[in-house]
């Protein structure tokens, strides 16, 4: 009695299916923010890895050692679950409510070092992320000062959903790249 692997049947039900599933979960990266859907694209994908995981789960046979396929299906969860905690950040700082300032240090980070590494600009470059001088804040009422806060704040948080939202594009892109690379 010969046995013969069918490697046919692995590669069009099992491998290419995953793969195009990896490559779906990239562009999740480029899903606009404003469309209301990266989120939801985002759990979608997370989800068809775990009904994938569950499905070979019955394929597979059972052995001591993990199998490079369940490997991979869970370094790509991993990176799903990071990804939808990265937008639901991005989505914070994207609506942060009006009139809500950002912490000195956060703005040195995200709108400061992200904001020009990633190359955002806020509508109002000048003013994002540098606070007035007190000649100038000592110049102007009580009430110009108030009315112009807002728009500068409301755009620091943009610039920080900007500046976060390609790094993770960056990151994003790279890691699957290093998943799909380790996986061949």
């Amino acid at each position: 009695v010969q046995f013969k692997r069918v490697s046919t049947y692995y590669l069009i039900s099992v491998i290419t299916p995953l793969l195009l599933l990896t490559l779906l979960q990239v562009l999740v990266y480029f899903v606009p923010l404003e469309s209301g859907e990266k989120l939801g694209f985002g759990i979608t994908i997370m989800l068809s890895y775990t009904v994938f995981l569950l499905l070979l789960d019955g394929i597979l046979p059972k052995s001591q050692s993990t199998p490079a396929i369940a490997s991979f299906i869970t370094s790509a969860m991993i990176l799903s679950t990071v990804s939808l905690l990265l937008t639901s950040l991005i989505m914070r700082f994207h609506y942060a409510p009006e009139g809500t300032k950002m912490p000195a240090c956060a703005r040195g980070f995200f709108v400061r070092f992200l904001g020009r590494v990633f190359c955002v600009n806020g509508s109002s470059s000048a003013q994002v992320g540098e606070t007035p001088t007190a000649d100038a804040a000592a110049s102007e009422s009580s009430v110009r000062k108030m009315a112009d806060s807002a728009p500068v704040a409301k755009s620091e948080w943009i610039v920080a959903s900007y500046a976060i939202e390609r790094l993770m594009v960056a990151l994003g892109v790279f890691a699957t790249a290093a998943i799909i690379g380790h996986a061949i």
